[in-house]
């Protein structure tokens, strides 16, 4: 079922002014000639200060109200991309939760047309170039990623997961921090992640769940500082919380 908000029809410009702009800001506009705003159909763009339009209206999704740096969108055509203030396409962006991901200590994660993964930051800097099968957000300044494997896509939904590959930790330089060895892992909290065996990727209703294997516990510097003889992360997991 769409979704849809009636809102009153604003003159959306009555804050612009005849003096000189004082930034190169640019601000969301919706087109509401229909006095109607229809989730994923309503077409946005983005204005200047005095009100001129600098990206027209072709975006049927725009998640940056205000535009300093960068603006994040969603076209028909390419999905989620990041666009500098021209409207140029700077880099796709990796569907999370159903939208563009999220920011996590500073960077978020990009593809590539191969659906390598990498990261980009708010300024527009592409920070580590697509190059991981997959790659999980930043915690405590490492993100785990994935090297080797391949896709495999599931019936009768149609839905995919990677197999095979190890897993290691990347730092915001993009450098190998702890070389891919691990089956399965967690991202870090606290300076520790949990790190499977063993095991394999199975679905679960809608979801793929990891499944199988036992679960060790390591550092920032890739030491283990629990040995792989947990059944679920959460055994792994409490057994820190013990000491």
């Amino acid at each position: 079922m769409k979704t849809k908000i009636i809102l009153p029809i604003i003159l959306l410009f009555g804050f612009y002014s005849n003096a000189k702009p004082q930034t190169d800001y640019l601000y969301r506009i919706d087109d509401m000639t229909e006095g109607v705003y229809e989730l994923g159909v309503t077409k946005c763009g983005y204005v200047n200060e005095k009100g001129d339009t600098v990206i027209p209206l072709i975006y049927v999704g725009c998640y940056i109200d205000t535009i300093k740096a960068i603006g994040i969108v969603k076209s028909v055509k390419d999905g989620f991309i990041g666009i500098d203030k021209s409207g140029n396409k700077l880099f796709k962006i990796l569907i999370f939760d159903n939208g563009p991901d999220y920011i996590s200590e500073g960077l978020f994660r990009i593809i590539d047309d191969d659906e390598k993964v990498g990261f980009a930051d708010m300024d527009g800097n592409i920070v580590i170039s697509p190059q991981f099968e997959v790659a999980l957000p930043f915690k405590n300044g490492f993100a785990a990623v994935c090297v080797g494997g391949y896709k495999e896509t599931v019936e009768p939904d149609s839905r995919s997961h990677y197999v095979g590959g190890k897993y290691g930790f990347i730092d915001k330089a993009g450098k190998m921090a702890i070389e891919p060895q691990f089956d399965f892992v967690s991202s870090f909290h606290n300076d520790a992640a949990m790190f499977c065996v063993g095991g394999k990727s199975v679905l679960k209703g809608e979801i793929f769940v990891w499944e199988g294997g036992k679960w060790g516990v390591i550092n920032t510097e890739g030491k283990i500082i629990k040995e792989p003889i947990f059944d679920n992360w959460k055994a792994a997991l409490a057994s820190l919380q013990k000491e």
